[in-house]
């Protein structure tokens, strides 16, 4: 199933680079020189192929988020 979500026996989804590009709003480039300096989003590497775990972005950016409270 190229270019859609894909899912396991184990119950995670699995995106593409294409697919988590457009997700989280960044360019496949940027993705791609995030996995050759070992910074940003975990990934699986298969083969050729590079897939991301809807789990991992979540959390991923859930460790990133800014919270600005008013007292």
């Amino acid at each position: 199933m190229h270019g859609q979500c894909q899912n396991n026996n184990l119950g995670y989804q699995w995106l593409n680079e294409k697919e988590v590009a457009i997700l989280i709003g960044v360019s496949v480039y940027t993705l791609r020189q995030h996995r050759f300096k070992g910074v940003g989003l975990p990934y699986v590497k298969y083969g050729k192929s590079v897939r991301y775990s809807t789990a991992d972005i979540t959390a991923y950016l859930e460790s990133m988020k800014i919270n600005h409270y008013r007292s």
